[in-house]
């Protein structure tokens, strides 16, 4: 068949299964064919197979008195099989018109392939088919598979056909790998009836059915996956629908369409559409029978994405290179469908028979069409039963056939379980407001028993929360008083001013009593100052304070011991046998930095268990070290003495001995420890202030850091300046 081979190659290979279901004898060779209505017979009453050709473009060509005697002759296989060179030439005839076909209508028919041409018949211009350029950008091919027809009168025996054609639209076919053997087909025909029956439109519409029905599928699939993702079938089924209609529209374009560059832009996106005839297949029967997709339709899929990466590219290797991947996807997408539905079928899968029509419509329709007629009449058109047409027909039909039964089928099911889930949900209620009812008489009565529990129970409350209160209130009370004894023993902060050049104390409890203490004494010329730090606060720390400065009152006061490391040996041992810590396990003790100074020599003499002695001189603070073990508690297990460090002072020095609660304290943006350096640092940007309002600027800092959270722990900063 002609047009068989004019798109036989790579990029035009799903057209010629289309058309060939439509236009199985449409196109005809180059002589007279009369048609009637119940035969068909061939004359050769005008003989058009010896040509002329000539590379070459003048007007003169069309003339009938023109000499072509020296031309390249041709004969009507040739003038087919001349290939394309990218010019413009002239192919002329020379034809007798028996008596028969003269002063009568005939219509000439034409078909262009993939060039443009003029026609002159007897040197008048007859036909203008597209636009002869000089090159490709100056050329309008034309492409048109229904032949165009011109009303012409032979009014005498002997005429010249000529033709001017251009052909660089072929030649950029044949690069790209599309092979297009002849550029024309026409021929003589006498009128049988009207002149309008000519052109057959009407046989466009299963075409034009076809694209509508799948679009409308497409798009009704598609809005029913959108409204419900779990049903991905619907997905599935919307992408085959959508590759069927772009393959029938398709295929009234390359029929109607006279536009060359549009029919082979269309084949190019045909043969990237042409897999999804078969990839959702796969998916779909995948999702129902196994509500999976497996290894080969991720293989496929995969296959499907370098034959479209393939498609970016031109030539003959890469076009064969893609003619093969689409001829493996559709092999292995085929045999796949058919090994999944016999599958399906041995297994006793659900719906397995509705898509068993797939495999059995289309080979039982075909062998009824075998067994028909070869040639059918309708309505005086001798048509071809072909039984490959109606294996392709049925195959493509019986796939929607079953995808419609078998959701028919299933929303009949679904509207059975619907109504039966309906009719549960009633029983079920009605059960649920019975006892709702039930349970609402139960409840009345209840919530009167309750209410009288309720009352009685508020008073006990009541009762309870005003029992809470007095010893609450006397809790207080006897803090309270146990702060003015601790603030009792502890010594007046004058003797700390009228000593000192300037001081200050910063003494903040936790609670109302503290386990910080702070001391003071006088030997004759040597005064004893310490800040220490018991273990925990409030009631226990207040006590555990109570007991220590009791002791360093008895050890300075009484046992007049005023060397600081001797001091906190003799401390060390007085809690610890106050404490009876050899034999229980009370770890109980306390932390303290104690300072020994004459005045008038200006020394220093300093120990400390685990609190440190800050010297602030000459704008920088001087840290001595304490030893790393407490009074009391752990010491128990330790044999080492409380060293000393001994000091020279100067004049306006500033001694600061404090706790950890300040560094202690939990605060700022992020609710983190204020740190002891953070601590030293304050320190250094207010130490050129007097001590009074160094004060005040350390307890605004405490207050502003610490914000709304609780207070960590008990705080003692105290400073002297020499």
């Amino acid at each position: 068949m002609p047009f068989a081979k004019t798109l036989h190659a790579i990029k035009s290979f799903t057209a010629i299964v289309l058309l060939y279901l439509t236009y199985n004898n449409a196109l005809a060779t180059n002589v007279v064919n009369i048609r009637t209505g119940s035969q068909t017979k061939n004359k050769t009453e005008i003989d058009l197979t010896n040509w002329k050709s000539r590379n070459a473009d003048s007007a003169v060509f069309a003339g009938t008195n023109y000499n072509d005697s020296h031309w390249k002759l041709l004969n009507i296989e040739d003038l087919n099989n001349d290939d394309a060179d990218g010019s413009v030439r002239w192919y002329r005839i020379h034809f007798i018109a028996d008596s028969n076909m003269q002063n009568i209508p005939l219509a000439f028919f034409i078909r262009q392939f993939g060039s443009a041409a003029e026609f002159y018949l007897d040197g008048k211009l007859l036909k203008k088919s597209g636009v002869i350029g000089t090159s490709l950008q100056t050329e309008e091919a034309v492409l048109n598979l229904e032949p165009a027809h011109i009303i012409v009168v032979l009014n005498q025996k002997a005429h010249v056909l000529a033709i001017r054609c251009s052909d660089f639209h072929r030649v950029k076919s044949s690069n790209n790998g599309i092979s297009i053997d002849g550029f024309t087909d026409f021929r003589f025909e006498k009128i049988e009836g009207d002149i309008s029956d000519l052109v057959h439109y009407k046989k466009y519409f299963p075409f034009i059915f076809f694209t509508g029905l799948f679009v409308a599928l497409f798009a009704l699939h598609l809005v029913m996956y959108i409204f419900n993702r779990d049903k991905t079938v619907n997905a599935f089924y919307s992408m085959y629908c959508l590759g069927v209609a772009f393959i029938s529209l398709y295929t009234y374009y390359i029929i109607t369409s006279t536009s060359f560059n549009l029919v082979n832009s269309l084949t190019q996106i045909a043969i990237s559409v042409l897999p999804l005839l078969v990839i959702p297949l796969v998916g779909l029967l995948h999702i129902i029978f196994y509500n999976k997709l497996g290894k080969l339709f991720i293989t496929i899929i995969c296959l499907y994405i370098t034959l479209l990466l393939c498609m970016l590219f031109s030539g003959i290797t890469a076009m064969v290179f893609t003619l093969i991947l689409s001829l493996i996807i559709l092999s292995i997408s085929l045999v796949n469908i058919i090994a999944v539905i016999i599958k399906a079928l041995k297994q006793g899968k659900d719906g397995a028979r509705i898509f068993a029509l797939v495999i059995l419509l289309a080979p039982v329709m075909s062998y009824m069409a075998s067994k028909l007629k070869t040639v059918a009449l309708f309505d005086t058109l001798l048509t071809d039963i072909n039984s490959g047409a109606v294996f392709t027909i049925s195959l493509i039909i019986s796939l929607p056939l079953s995808m419609t039964i078998y959701l028919a089928r299933d929303m009949a099911r679904m509207g059975k379980r619907l109504t039966k889930q309906l009719d549960e949900i009633t029983n079920l209620s009605n059960k649920t407001i019975e006892q709702e009812q039930e349970k609402k008489r139960i409840l009345e009565n209840q919530n009167l028993d309750l209410e009288r529990n309720v009352q009685q129970r508020t008073l006990e409350v009541v009762q309870q929360k005003a029992e809470l209160e007095i010893k609450n209130k006397e809790i207080t009370e006897s803090l309270h008083y146990a702060k003015r004894i601790q603030a009792a023993i502890l010594p007046p902060t004058e003797l700390f001013t009228t000593t000192f050049a300037d001081a200050f104390i910063l003494y903040l409890p936790k609670d109302i009593v503290s386990g910080d203490f702070y001391a003071y004494a006088k030997k004759e010329n040597n005064i004893i100052i310490a800040a220490a730090d018991c273990t925990g606060h409030g009631v226990s720390g207040a006590l555990m304070s109570m007991i220590g400065s009791s002791l360093l009152n008895q050890i300075v006061n009484e046992k007049n011991i005023i060397e600081p490391g001797h001091i906190l040996n003799t401390l060390n041992e007085g809690i610890i046998d106050a404490l009876k810590q050899r034999e229980s396990t009370s770890h109980d003790g306390m932390d303290i930095a104690i300072c020994q100074l004459n005045l008038q020599t200006l020394t220093l003499r300093f120990a400390g268990a685990n609190r440190p002695l800050w010297l602030l001189r000459n704008h920088e603070i001087i840290s001595y070290q304490p030893n790393k073990f407490p009074i009391g508690g752990l010491q128990i297990l330790h044999d080492e003495v409380y060293a000393e460090h001994t000091i020279a002072l100067q004049k306006n020095d500033v001694l600061y001995l404090f706790s950890d609660g300040y560094a202690d304290q939990f605060g700022g943006l992020h609710e983190k420890k204020l740190l002891t350096k953070n601590l030293k640092n304050h320190i250094l940007e207010i130490h050129h202030l007097p001590l009074s309002q160094q004060r005040e600027s350390l307890l605004q800092t405490f207050n502003s850091w610490k914000g709304k959270l609780e207070q960590v722990d008990d705080v003692l900063v105290l400073a002297v300046k020499i």
